[in-house]
C-alpha cells in the first residue's frame, strides 16, 4: 500500500507543477477506525470505502479545477466526481474526485482554492461535530452555522481576490494578459497557506 501512496502523491505533485497556479498541497491515509466508522454510517464494506487515501490540489482559480480533473482522468481514470464550488456543502467549496489508482486501489482529490485550504481545518472541526448523531438540533444547527459562516468567509475573500485579479487581467485568469493601451501584466501566483 505504501508504494502505492508514493506512486499517487508524486504523480499528482507533477500534475500540479504542470498547471500554473495550481499546488499539490497534502494527503492523509484514513486511519483503520476511521475506514469502519465510515462504512458502519454508511451501511457499506469498509472495501467500499473510497478516500482511505485523502489527497488535495490547491488552484488559484476555480476555472483552474477543470484542467486538474483532465489531468487526473487521464492519468488514473476518476469514477466519481462531485462539484460543490457552485452547489455547496454546508459551505464548503471544492471539487472531489474519486480515482482509480494503481493495484487496484481507489483515492480521494480534492480541489479547492488558498482561502478555503486555509480553513479546512476550522471547517472540518465542525463538520466533525455536526456528525454526532447524539447531538440535540440546537447544537447541530449551531454546528452547521459555524461550518457556513468559516467557508462562507473563505470564499468572499476568494471572490474578492478573484474580482481583483479579472480587473487586472481580464483575458485569462493568472496568465499573462494585454489590455489593450497598456503593457503586458503578470500577478504572481499566490502562495497556497
Amino acid at each position: 500500500m505504501a508504494r502505492g501512496n508514493t506512486i499517487i502523491v508524486e504523480a499528482l505533485q507533477q500534475i500540479a507543477a504542470d498547471i500554473p497556479g495550481a499546488a499539490f498541497t497534502g494527503s492523509r491515509i484514513k486511519s483503520r477506525t476511521r475506514v469502519q466508522e465510515k462504512a458502519a454510517w454508511q451501511e457499506r464494506p469498509p472495501e467500499s470505502i473510497g478516500d482511505y487515501l485523502g489527497t488535495r490540489v490547491t488552484v488559484q482559480f476555480v476555472a483552474d479545477a477543470d484542467r486538474v480533473f483532465r489531468a487526473i482522468d487521464e492519468r488514473f481514470g476518476v469514477f466519481e466526481r462531485e462539484e460543490f464550488f457552485d452547489n455547496p456543502k454546508v459551505g464548503y467549496r471544492g471539487t472531489h474526485l474519486l480515482v482509480h489508482g494503481p493495484n487496484g486501489l481507489t483515492f480521494e482529490v480534492q480541489i479547492t482554492v488558498p482561502e478555503v485550504t486555509a480553513v479546512l481545518a476550522r471547517g472540518h472541526a465542525a463538520y466533525e461535530r455536526f456528525r454526532d448523531p447524539t447531538l440535540s438540533m440546537d447544537v447541530y444547527a449551531h454546528a452547521v452555522a459555524d461550518s457556513e459562516r468559516i467557508f462562507d468567509e473563505a470564499w468572499r475573500q476568494y471572490q474578492a481576490l478573484e474580482a481583483q485579479t479579472l480587473e487586472f487581467e481580464p483575458t485569462r485568469l493568472g496568465e499573462q494578459a494585454l489590455v489593450p493601451g497598456t503593457p503586458p501584466v503578470t500577478l504572481p501566483p499566490r502562495a497556497p497557506p
